[in-house]
C-alpha cells in the first residue's frame, strides 16, 4: 500500500497553525515567528 504525500493542510494540522502560515513559511521563513 502506497502512502500519500503530505499536503500543506497535513503539516498545518500537525503543528497547530493555518495552511497559509505553512505556505508563508516555505516561501519566506524569516517573516514567520
Amino acid at each position: 500500500m502506497k502512502k500519500k504525500r503530505p499536503v500543506l493542510q497535513d503539516v498545518a494540522d500537525l503543528v497547530g497553525v493555518t495552511k497559509m502560515t505553512v505556505s508563508r513559511y516555505l516561501r519566506n521563513p524569516e517573516q514567520v515567528s
